[in-house]
């Protein structure tokens, strides 16, 4: 799905239904940010990025960063959350799409892009 952001920007979000290693259904709510080429070829104090993004994962209880692979040779930086399918709601799903897209595209934003 593409949402618009209220800066005019435009951000991917992606749903994809997976098992738990229990057997419990789990929905996982992510958006792409950046890929790690890019990140790369950045000015970013790319240590500090890293260290960042440990950082927000330790404190952040409604998202996380992760990276997943995207190429043989590149992977993308992505914030995602899960939510338990058994007990999601309307309320629950908008609020993990609300803040994957937006931490996403604020991340995005930073190096510049509005690739995804």
């Amino acid at each position: 799905m593409l949402f618009m952001e209220n800066d005019e920007r435009s951000q991917m979000v992606f749903f994809n239904s997976q098992q738990s290693a229990k057997g419990t259904e789990v929905v996982c709510v992510s958006s792409p940010v950046v890929r790690l080429s890019t990140i790369r070829e950045s000015d970013v104090d790319q240590k500090a990025l890293f260290n960042e993004l440990l950082e927000h994962n330790g404190r952040s209880t409604n998202y996380r960063w992760a990276f997943t692979p995207l190429s043989e040779d590149d992977e993308l930086l992505i914030a995602c959350v899960d939510l338990l399918l058994e007990t999601m709601d309307e309320r629950e799903m908008t609020a993990a799409v609300s803040a994957v897209s937006s931490v996403a595209d604020q991340m995005e934003s930073r190096f510049g892009v509005d690739e995804f």
